[in-house]
């Protein structure tokens, strides 16, 4: 039964479509407007042209030292309560980037004070800053759940840069999101980054108790038959995870839906290959006991 239900996981997890991802949008935020304040911090609007057809905020910083770059502030930005998720989303280019740089929202709540989403991910539209990259999307956001009485009263939006870099920020848009909508969702992607985690969690939970279960009942001698049908439980679902991430690779999908699949395939094969022989001389040595105990008799 456990085989059936860790494998039947994996396959609806792989067959499920992609989340969808409908969005309204609170606020569009135009850099010439801002010019005064971004002028302040030393920052530089450029307008569109041949190289992009929308007006870019550069962001540059030609010291070794790191610096941080106060981009934007909001007052009162409209995001309501009831939203599941908001984001600050758009489009990034980036050159010459030491270090890992990234994007960072603070978000003020009513007697909650501030707190912050960075964009530190291995991949997809919350992906860290480094080196040098074309026009890609990203997305700064912030879940939560139904889980506030009032929106956030306040934005900041900082650019991080540890070291020497020149960052390009396209006009950015502020979207909120309802139930099972997903900011970090990009077109065609199987799952966000949040639901690889927390399927990765599940499975290696899942993993965890049939591998102390397999432990107990083989080191006692106890219910081989159930002991081996986990394995090959085991064996089955890595081959599934493996295919999976295999097929993942080849569509492109993002590190957040190829990762988990692979390390739960290679996981699920190397564990029962490990640990077949160890079990089966276990249960061999206390047969041989129970046989050689019956003939003392």
């Amino acid at each position: 039964m456990t085989r059936i239900t860790a494998a039947l996981s994996v396959v609806v997890a792989i067959a499920l479509p992609p989340a969808t991802v409908a969005e309204v949008v609170v606020d569009e935020i135009d850099w010439a407007s801002r010019a005064p304040q971004l002028s302040a911090e030393g920052l530089r609007i450029l307008s569109a042209d041949n190289e992009a057809h929308f007006e870019r905020l550069l962001v540059e910083n030609p010291e070794p030292t790191a610096k941080t770059v106060a981009i934007l502030n909001l007052e009162s930005p409209g995001v309501a309560a009831s939203a599941h998720a908001y984001a600050l989303v758009g489009q990034i280019r980036y050159a010459g980037v030491e270090g890992t740089a990234y994007l960072e929202m603070w978000s003020r709540f009513p007697g909650r004070g501030e707190v912050f989403s960075r964009t530190l991910s291995d991949g997809g539209p919350a992906a860290k800053i480094e080196g040098s990259s074309d026009w890609r999307p990203f997305a700064l956001a912030l879940y939560m759940d139904g889980s506030t009485q009032a929106g956030p009263e306040g934005l900041r939006v900082n650019v991080v840069l540890p070291g020497r870099g020149t960052v390009w920020l396209g006009p950015p848009r502020l979207v909120q999101y309802g139930p099972g909508e997903d900011p970090l969702v990009v077109a065609g992607q199987w799952w966000s980054e949040r639901t690889a985690w927390l399927m990765g969690g599940i499975m290696g939970s899942v993993l965890g108790c049939v591998g102390a279960l397999i432990g107990v009942l083989s080191s006692r001698g106890k219910a081989r038959i159930l002991v081996v049908g986990m394995l090959v439980g085991m064996l089955i679902v890595g081959a599934v995870a493996l295919a999976a991430g295999a097929i993942a690779l080849l569509k492109s999908q993002p590190y957040a839906v190829y990762y988990p699949l692979l390390l739960i395939g290679g996981l699920c094969i190397l564990l029962p290959g490990g640990l077949r022989r160890a079990i089966r001389r276990r249960y061999q040595e206390l047969e041989l006991r129970k046989i050689g105990a019956a003939d003392a008799v």
